[in-house]
């Protein structure tokens, strides 16, 4: 097998690099902008992502490991900062903690407070109002801040967000249409869940051999991936050998 030249070998890990980062921003479902960033710019476009997307939700990861608040404690602190200092930014951190210890009245009421001026556009508030909404049976209102958010051409949480978008049609009876969305978000969803409630509505329907076919590649799936995979997915990977009986 040929060698490469020691010129050709940093072109190399700049190409992996780049590649890397670009399968990451699909992936997590992050703005397209950053694949042309990455594809014009191969080293310093995927510095910058490294710096900007990649290495802040890793250290939030390893301190989350290191120094967990419970979600209560949380609460409390947060309750306490916007006391203090009552910003659109302290009462988005409030919400999200709601929204965390499934305090699904009060995560609606403090992302309504944030839906406000420029904010009425900020996909922060827009998404976080979404999820609160269907949580509380607000189907319409869910689905209409989802409508805001591909007003606005952003692709943050793009695919939680297709994902909450298929529930939508799930609670409201189209189940047709909620299928077709589930199978589709299957096939890019960064982890199990899309598929699992793929399942979960396929048995509902009396769909049971489809249901199993999914429910066994989930567990396949399982099998095949690293303990952190497992562990993260483990809700869903539960799920699914508990209705494969």
């Amino acid at each position: 097998m040929a060698q490469l030249s020691p010129w050709m070998i940093p072109q190399v890990l700049v190409v992996a690099l780049q590649i890397a980062c670009a399968v990451h921003v699909f992936k997590t479902g992050r703005s397209f902008f950053w694949f042309w960033i990455i594809l014009f710019f191969p080293l310093i476009g995927s510095l910058v992502y490294l710096a900007v997307e990649v290495l802040p939700e890793a250290k939030r990861g390893r301190l989350g490991i290191v120094r967990r608040e419970s979600p209560r404690r949380a609460i409390r602190r947060l309750k306490e900062e916007l006391a203090d200092t009552d910003t659109v930014e302290n009462r988005l951190r409030l919400a999200d903690a709601y929204l965390e210890a499934g305090m699904k009245a009060e995560a609606l009421s403090a992302y309504q407070a944030c839906y406000e001026g420029i904010y009425r556009d900020d996909q922060r508030v827009l998404f976080g109002l979404a999820r609160a909404r269907f949580l509380n049976g607000g189907f319409d209102g869910a689905e209409k801040m989802l409508g805001e958010l591909d007003r606005i051409g952003t692709k943050d949480n793009l695919h939680d967000r297709n994902l909450l978008s298929a529930r939508i049609l799930e609670e409201t009876g189209r189940t047709d249409e909620a299928l077709k969305a589930y199978e589709a978000l299957a096939k890019v969803y960064p982890g199990e869940e899309a598929s699992c409630r793929h399942g979960l509505l396929l048995e509902k329907l009396g769909r049971a051999g489809e249901a199993r076919t999914v429910f066994e590649g989930i567990l396949s799936r399982a099998r095949r991936s690293e303990n952190f995979f497992r562990k993260k997915q483990k809700v869903w990977i539960a799920t699914a050998g508990k209705h494969l009986g």
